[in-house]
């Protein structure tokens, strides 16, 4: 999954997440909620961008081991 290059605050790929298992998919849907997920500032494992941006990933961790 790359090139997931869309906007905050919108749902932009509801027909690729619908497709996905229950998991992947609440969290993509959560990331492309709340983020612009442009693949140049994403991380990329096994071939896959994550669901939220490099920033929004610092914060969560941040929050998480706060």
């Amino acid at each position: 999954m790359r090139g997931l290059d869309g906007r905050a605050n919108r749902i932009d790929y509801s027909y690729i997440w619908d497709k996905m298992p229950l998991f992947p998919r609440i969290m993509y849907y959560i990331g492309d909620i709340g983020c612009h997920q442009k693949e140049s500032r994403s991380f990329i494992l096994n071939e896959n961008q994550m669901p939220v941006c490099v920033r929004d990933t610092g914060i969560f961790i941040g929050m998480t081991s706060a």
